[in-house]
């Protein structure tokens, strides 16, 4: 993790104090993880809020329409009111459990027929004040569901900013920080080998060992990196 290679350094930090070329690159990886941190935050809200929300307003306004349905499925009935009936030919369940699409334009169905037969529906206890409210309902949950779409949308983008701040850490460790621990390792040894243990399992993308196993850690599957100046590392 890289939370792990910043604990190992900022442990470490009399090892590197006064080092200004590691404390600038620690200090952009620490703003870094920051700002990734922050990424995540955002990315772990997702979409539920907007969901339980959404959903709650559905099912409140699934039941207030339900009631004036049965009194316009009334109403045609009585006055033979073909038209209105096969407009209102459709499940219940439909209301609460059909596509944000289909809940939307039935319900849209519902209140302009109850507009327009509103007088009528007196008589069978349904309120102008009923009407308003499931039109006002009407309007809220489209905007409800346009949330769960921009929710959905912005959660892919964080997604897509996720990886790349990740790749970006992993290089910034891999090309800045990793060859500044070797120059310290002489000096430093106990430093280098938790850095090390640390960044095992730091890269971003895992990699095959020779068994053909996922591997997250750097380019060889020790326990520790090959840093410069030692076998299978780069040297100067």
């Amino acid at each position: 993790m890289f939370r792990a290679v910043q604990a190992a350094c900022t442990s470490n930090g009399s090892a590197w104090g006064g080092f200004v070329a590691f404390e600038n690159v620690f200090n952009d990886f620490s703003a870094k993880l920051i700002a990734l941190s922050h990424v995540i935050f955002e990315q772990g809200k997702g979409t539920t809020g907007v969901r339980l929300t959404r959903d709650e307003e559905r099912e409140e306004t699934a039941k207030k329409a339900e009631k004036i349905v049965y009194a316009l499925r009334l109403y045609a009935l009585a006055t033979g009111n073909t038209v209105l009936k096969e407009q209102l030919r459709f499940p219940p369940s439909s209301l609460e459990y059909g596509s944000s699409s289909e809940t939307i334009q039935l319900i849209g169905v519902i209140v302009e027929a109850a507009t327009l037969h509103a007088a009528a529906l007196a008589d069978y206890l349904v309120t102008q004040a009923e009407i308003d409210d499931l039109t006002q309902r009407h309007l809220d949950l489209q905007d409800a569901f346009g949330s769960v779409r921009s929710a959905i949308v912005n959660r892919s983008k964080n997604t897509d900013l996720i990886d790349e701040q990740m790749r970006e850490l992993s290089a910034l460790l891999k090309d800045r920080l990793d060859p500044l621990v070797a120059l310290l390792k002489d000096d430093h040894p106990d430093f280098a080998t938790v850095y090390a243990k640390a960044r095992s399992i730091v890269d971003y993308k895992g990699k095959k060992n020779k068994h053909g196993d996922e591997y997250e850690g750097p380019d060889t599957p020790d326990d520790t990196p090959d840093l410069p100046g030692e076998p299978g590392g780069s040297r100067s």
